[in-house]
């Protein structure tokens, strides 16, 4: 599907929308790999990942 407007029923209309799914699934993936790369280095009760 080549959608390039969303309304999302709130907020503004959001231009591009693929490329901005891409992005935050991006900023997803980095912060899972932060967290994975603590919980390999042998941390892994909450208060030690926070």
């Amino acid at each position: 599907m080549n959608v390039e407007l969303v309304f999302s029923g709130h907020g503004m209309i959001i231009e591009n929308p693929v490329d901005l799914l891409k992005e935050r699934i991006k900023e997803i993936d980095e912060k899972a790999n932060k967290y994975i790369s603590i919980i390999k280095s042998g941390i892994s009760t909450v208060s030690g990942i926070a």
